[in-house]
């Protein structure tokens, strides 16, 4: 999905709706990218490495903004994952970020209704469970 126009919040209610429905996974690569690799084009691909950790925020941070850098680092790790599905460093540590955005998003409920919070939370959750089977 792509933000054409509009509130990214509305996109994130769209997603949300279907990924109770269907496995998808977070991606960062464009849709040109990919549209040419079905294509079956040869398409160097840049090197995907360790995501950027951000190890402490400065002050003017705002808690929105963590729980974002959060979501893309999940997005990192699962693209890793899906490379290297048996390295036991990546699945630690999807597990580690999936907590610390449930944490995040814990510091923004005042921001939300009840029922947006109780969404996000859900999904988070849900994402925390999968990890775990890994």
């Amino acid at each position: 999905m792509e933000l054409i126009g509009g509130q990214v919040v509305d996109l994130l209610k769209v997603g949300s709706a279907l990924s109770g429905q269907y496995p998808l996974l977070l991606e960062e690569r464009s849709k040109f990218y990919r549209g040419l690799i079905l294509a079956g084009y040869s398409v160097a691909e840049k090197q995907i490495g360790e995501p950027e950790i951000v190890e402490k925020q400065p002050p003017n941070h705002k808690p929105h903004e963590n729980l974002i850098i959060c979501i893309q680092e999940i997005m990192h790790l699962q693209i890793i994952y899906l490379k290297f599905p048996r390295d036991i460093e990546t699945i630690y540590r999807l597990k580690d970020k999936a907590y610390e955005c449930f944490d995040l998003a814990c510091l923004l409920k005042p921001k939300f209704t009840r029922t947006q919070y109780t969404a996000i939370q859900n999904k988070l959750q849900n994402m925390i469970d999968t990890f775990q089977r890994l």
